[in-house]
């Protein structure tokens, strides 16, 4: 059994034919079909049923298919780490990050980590949260940072949650707007307003501004930080935006206030294996003597 037949039996199983696996791997049919064919032979069973078109695999198949996407992290592993020698650095720290999050504390982080440990290099994904748990499962991410669980508790057995500091919600003005010169504002003070306003959001925020009679206009929305820090700034309307958000405001001519009535508060989860690896704990170290850690799950 070699390595380069496992790569082919995976690229199977993955694109589903051997047509399509042909052309990722750049080889030709008949040698993926023969390299398949000496590896069914070596094993004494089928690897494969066809139905139709569709490639389905046997109780055999099932069988090697867990062992060889264990011997493929292995060797992606050592392959990393030799890379990682050769350039200086002790390890690679792989990080998911769940598209639509905004993670505002995560750079700040990894500065300090640097810091204490300057040979660590990071690789930083950016995907769907049920992406990044197939990633981490495959060992192919050490963490995930997210604004959002999983909807599914599907392959999250052997996963566990780490629920990090609650981050409150502030509004921002531009300084030009007579609010900029309150200490607290209130919801009250967005009556006939122009809000920009996260879109996961405009519900809840609404919805409290009219219990209290305020009815402002939603002039916004939008899914990112930046862009609200910038129409504020363009004096385009009043947004909101979590606290730690507020060191990406440099000199931009806002400020931020907190609101009254507001307890809302974004959270944000880390997502790890049981058996995480040395530098994946230290940076878990790090972010919990830091930060105000609510719950380990």
């Amino acid at each position: 059994m070699q390595i380069q037949q496992i790569k082919y039996f995976l690229a199977i199983v993955k694109y589903g034919s051997m047509n399509k696996a042909t052309k990722q791997l750049f080889v030709s049919q008949p040698a993926l079909s023969k390299q398949i064919h000496l590896l069914e032979e070596e094993i004494g069973m089928p690897l494969f049923i066809r139905d139709g078109k569709r490639l389905i695999l046997t109780e055999a198949g099932n069988t090697l298919l867990e062992y060889s996407n264990q011997i493929d992290s292995i060797i992606n592993s050592a392959s990393s780490r030799l890379t990682d020698l050769r350039h200086g650095y002790r390890h690679t720290l792989s990080i998911g990050i769940c598209k639509r999050s905004s993670i505002e504390f995560l750079p700040f982080w990894i500065r300090e980590f640097i810091e204490q440990e300057p040979n660590i290099r990071f690789k930083i994904y950016n995907e769907d949260i049920d992406t990044l748990i197939h990633m981490l499962n495959n060992r192919d991410i050490d963490l995930i940072f997210t604004r959002n669980l999983p909807r599914s508790n599907n392959n999250m057995d052997q996963n566990n949650i780490m629920e990090m500091r609650k981050d409150q919600i502030l509004a921002l003005i531009p300084e030009c707007d007579p609010l900029a010169n309150k200490t607290v504002i209130s919801l009250k003070d967005f009556n006939t307003k122009d809000l920009i306003l996260r879109i996961n959001l405009e519900k809840n925020i609404m919805e409290r501004c009219h219990k209290i009679e305020s009815y402002p206009r939603i002039r916004c929305l939008c899914n990112d930080v930046m862009t609200t820090l910038l129409l504020v700034s363009q004096n385009v309307g009043i947004g909101l935006i979590p606290e730690s958000c507020s060191s990406m405001m440099g000199s931009l001519p806002v400020v931020t206030k907190e609101i009254e009535e507001l307890n809302v508060y974004k959270k944000c989860y880390a997502i790890y294996k049981d058996k995480s690896s040395g530098i994946s704990k230290e940076f878990l170290k790090l972010i919990i003597k830091n930060q105000e850690i609510d719950t380990i799950l």
